[in-house]
């Protein structure tokens, strides 16, 4: 701290005490209690990408575990953290760990329905098939004939219809 005895102003002159103050903000608290818990979280949600489609309680748990998790761990954040007008890093970075996490839970339910659509299709496709096997080949080629060890043998392509 500087103490300068007078400053000259156009009015005359005054006493004053100059300060110069650095300040330093801490970031590990926040990195610890905050950063490294909701990252791990949000690839804790990717895990249900690996996981069968069809172990619903198994996926659908997870999804609803971490965005429950997210959502209790951005309002424990808010609450220890001053109320100012605007939005904050701290507040940005847990808003977009939620949107990650929900958008886990909403891949499944998409995957879900579409996976239940191919089904159906594929289900109808064979129930309309008639079982004699008829129609699971079309002809391609009839009367062709092929050398195979020395011998003449009469060949018919077929093509499987998928």
């Amino acid at each position: 701290m500087n103490i300068l005895p007078f400053l000259m102003y156009v009015l005359g002159a005054f006493a004053c005490i100059y300060a110069d103050l650095h300040f330093r903000r801490r970031f590990e608290y926040h990195l610890i209690q905050t950063y490294v818990p909701s990252t791990l979280i949000v690839m804790l949600s990717w895990v249900s990408f690996w996981i069968d489609i069809e172990a619903v309680p198994a996926r659908i748990s997870l999804g609803l575990l971490t965005v429950l998790t997210i959502t209790t761990m951005a309002s424990g954040t808010a609450a220890r953290l001053p109320k100012v007008s605007y939005i904050k890093a701290l507040d940005a970075w847990m808003v977009a760990c939620l949107i990650f996490v929900f958008g886990a839970l909403i891949e499944y339910s998409a995957v879900n329905v579409l996976s239940r659509k191919r089904k159906n299709a594929i289900q109808k496709k064979l129930d309309s098939t008639p079982t004699d096997g008829s129609h699971w080949f079309n002809v391609l080629n009839t009367g062709a004939t092929m050398a195979f060890m020395g011998n003449k043998v009469d060949v018919t392509v077929l093509k499987f219809v998928t």
